[in-house]
């Protein structure tokens, strides 16, 4: 279950964590190499932004208040919404 967003990453570069954490406010969804987990931002009508996993055991996104240390200090993937086939909440 984990492969369903991970099979559709951009795998063709990696960065590290303060360049992915910055496409992130661009309207990017970053993947931890270490983990596989996914993120992305979710902009809520009021003007809050929200940091939003993908749970690989309900097949949704889902909000969370942080990342694990290990993958901060990994590398990335940085992938565009279009390539998930989603749009992009953020902007």
């Amino acid at each position: 279950m984990q492969d369903i967003i991970f099979k559709q990453v951009d795998k063709k570069n990696e960065y590290d964590f303060i360049t992915a954490w910055d496409k992130l406010f661009e309207g990017y969804i970053i993947t931890s190499l270490n983990t596989k987990h996914s993120y992305k931002l979710l902009k809520v009508e009021s003007g809050i932004v929200k940091l939003k996993f993908f749970n690989t055991i309900t097949a949704m996104w889902q909000t969370t208040d942080y990342l694990l240390t290990k993958e901060i200090f990994g590398k990335w993937y940085v992938t565009a919404y279009s390539s998930i086939g989603e749009e992009c909440s953020w902007r």
